[in-house]
């Protein structure tokens, strides 16, 4: 036998070893991993029970039955002064609901798609004895046996990579003559992990008709990012295309349809939080491309609006303390706040709007048509270290704090508010420039005094 063909025989015979030893590998790393869920899961009082094993030597295929056997102590978690009563019905229509959850993926280390798939099973009895006795229970439940809320989730060997909720398309009625119905739509939801969780969402809608008013609202197109170290590290992005409101309603005195509808377009919103020695700093940001709503006879028409606001130098230490307080109790004695925040007051701050804009506003009502021009408001202000408490006068208060704003529009805008106001003429002398159509409008104060232009406003 030559050299060449006892390498592809060993390498077939290691092949055919690493074929078989894997998928046995591969099993013992599973049922493991199972193991493990179940016993975290019976530590949350949620049972796990077989309801199906069609194993193979090359794949899992199985079914388990997940029951929650207890809600309060979930319920007491996120809202620990939870009232006896309500901790009570929270039980009666939560305690004994059932989640089914399919296993099918090879022993293989791949990426596996669809591999698990989670579903609302079965409602308790004291909830589905309910929603037996109208024909709007009876869709939901319907719903439920169809598997309509079901969640499907890709994994990469045995990590979670993706989960996607199956497209919803639900139709609800008062009873089975009723023209009255509630239609909700979601399509193509998912969600995917990594060091940034990212969930898409091609369309979330909501209809409802009934003989003397409609209410439809969409949302299209959204977009939300999130990559989190901490409660005070994080950052958020969210992106909508479009976002429609309309509703219809009839008069009670005219039985005229009065119709109002908001239609936005290009959406943004970022928030961001970080830390810096014993610092924290939290941002946030919008953007609208066009807004437009219309009331009626009434329509306004924004474009181009922009905001973004931010906090920075917070005392992290006390900042953290309010936090752990509220997460324990969210409803906390105010008093037992006191203190910290008072720490965080002395300790200084600073405030930034950068910017406040917009390109244009137009209002049209059946008497005016009122339109603004381009607007930017910039404006930061610093609370300095300070000895102030609760019994501190404003002069004491003043003492510690500089501020700036500037204003920049257009010699339009302000000959509107003059034709308001004639007085107002006078003051923008004392804080303006204008340059052909543009005016500035700078305000500062500092060590108790107001001026514009190193000018002091008297």
């Amino acid at each position: 036998m030559s050299n060449i063909t006892k390498i592809i025989g060993g390498l077939a015979v290691a092949g055919g070893i690493a074929v078989v030893a894997t998928p046995v590998i591969y099993q013992k790393q599973i049922d493991k991993n199972i193991q493990q869920e179940k016993q975290l899961l019976l530590q949350n009082n949620v049972t796990v029970t077989e309801k199906t094993n069609k194993d193979s030597f090359f794949n899992i295929k199985r079914e388990y039955i997940l029951t929650l056997t207890d809600v309060a102590p979930i319920i007491k978690k996120y809202y620990p002064n939870v009232r006896s009563y309500d901790l009570r019905d929270f039980k009666k229509a939560f305690d004994g609901t059932q989640f089914l959850v399919e296993l099918d993926f090879s022993k293989f280390p791949i990426s596996h798609k669809d591999a698990i798939k989670i579903s609302l099973y079965k409602l308790n009895d004291y909830a589905q004895n309910n929603l037996k006795n109208d024909y709007t229970g009876k869709e939901i439940l319907k719903f439920i046996q169809n598997k309509g809320l079901e969640v499907l989730i890709d994994t990469n060997s045995l990590d979670i990579t993706k989960a996607r909720l199956k497209d919803i398309a639900l139709t609800l009625h008062k009873s089975q003559n009723s023209g009255d119905s509630l239609n909700i739509n979601i399509a193509n939801a998912y969600t995917t992990f990594g060091n940034t969780i990212k969930t898409n969402t091609d369309l979330i809608k909501f209809n409802f008709y009934e003989r003397n008013s409609n209410f439809t609202m969409s949302l299209n197109n959204i977009k939300y990012d999130v990559s989190k170290k901490d409660d005070f590290n994080y950052k958020t992005n969210m992106t909508i295309n479009k976002i429609n409101f309309d509703m219809s309603k009839k008069s009670y005195y005219s039985n005229r349809m009065k119709k109002t509808s908001f239609a936005l377009t290009d959406f943004t919103s970022s928030s961001t939080a970080k830390t810096i020695v014993n610092t924290l700093s939290i941002s946030s940001s919008s953007s609208i491309k066009n807004a437009k709503i219309i009331a009626d006879k009434n329509n306004i028409d924004i474009n181009d609006f922009k905001f973004n606001f931010s906090i920075d130098k917070l005392d992290l230490v006390n900042m953290k303390k309010i936090v752990a307080l509220v997460q324990n109790n969210p409803n906390p004695n105010p008093d037992e706040l006191v203190p910290y925040i008072q720490k965080i007051v002395n300790n200084g701050f600073i405030i930034k709007i950068n910017p406040l804009s917009f390109q244009k506003i137009a209002i049209k009502d059946k008497y005016k048509n009122i339109t603004l021009e381009p607007f930017t408001l910039k404006f930061n202000t610093t609370l300095e270290h300070n000895n102030l408490n609760k019994y501190s006068n404003p002069q004491q208060i003043l003492r510690y704090i500089q501020a700036n704003l500037h204003i920049t529009t257009t010699k339009s805008n302000a000959d509107m508010l003059i034709k308001q106001n004639p007085m107002f003429a006078v003051y923008l002398s004392q804080i303006s420039k204008q340059n052909n159509n543009k005016i500035d409008i700078d305000i500062s104060f500092k060590n108790g005094k107001l001026t514009s232009y190193g000018k002091q406003i008297h």
